[in-house]
């Protein structure tokens, strides 16, 4: 809530489908963080200067980036379609998946956590 997301509204799910407005712009690409930026600098710098798909890939950023961080270096299973209507966004709890993001996170955190310290004690005691 203090990230001023929806706390009310349709569930968000997760979509492998990248095949929307900003799977259309990312076609033929690894889907990075660096190519994303590129986009939109290429998307500002054409003639055409396409003000709602430069916003698309920006909110799309961010979502990367604070709500749904990875570890990896290429971008999947974030909710690409919800992007296509930026008017709408407000209809969606927002918190609601990003709590459950968090808490899956994390759980998968603790048991790697977990297995690298019981390895350790294992390979201690057999030492």
């Amino acid at each position: 809530m203090s990230l001023g997301l929806g706390v009310v509204g349709l569930d968000v799910e997760f979509n492998k489908n990248v095949c929307r407005v900003v799977g259309s712009l990312l076609r033929h690409k690894v889907i990075t963080i660096e190519n994303v930026i590129q986009m939109m600098k290429s998307v500002i710098k054409s003639e055409f200067n396409d003000v709602e798909n430069v916003c698309r890939l920006y909110i799309f950023v961010c979502f990367v980036v604070l709500y749904f961080p990875r570890n990896l270096k290429t971008i999947s299973n974030i909710p690409y379609s919800f992007l296509d209507n930026i008017d709408n966004l407000s209809n969606y709890n927002w918190v609601k998946v990003v709590h459950s993001y968090l808490v899956k996170s994390l759980s998968r955190a603790f048991l790697a956590l977990g297995q690298r310290e019981i390895c350790l004690s294992g390979s201690a005691a057999v030492l």
